[in-house]
């Protein structure tokens, strides 16, 4: 499964929003929401000092979040 899916269907899984999500991953306002739907389609990638905290979050090995 590719980043981007993997990303949507665990942050479903664990009920989140895209805004939450973002909330929690210390994003504010609608940049909150932007950003995890840019990381879900693809079109940027997760910063490399967020990617531990968004593992934990979704409960997945960091390694998913990096290949």
């Amino acid at each position: 499964m590719k980043t981007p899916d993997l990303i949507r269907e665990r942050r479903l899984v664990r009920s989140f929003t895209q805004q939450r999500l973002g909330e929690i991953m210390g994003y504010t306002g609608n940049c909150a929401q932007v950003t995890v739907a840019t990381w879900e389609s693809g079109k940027s990638k997760v910063p490399r000092k967020k990617i531990k905290k968004l593992a934990e979050l979704l409960d997945i090995p960091v390694e998913l979040l990096i290949s």
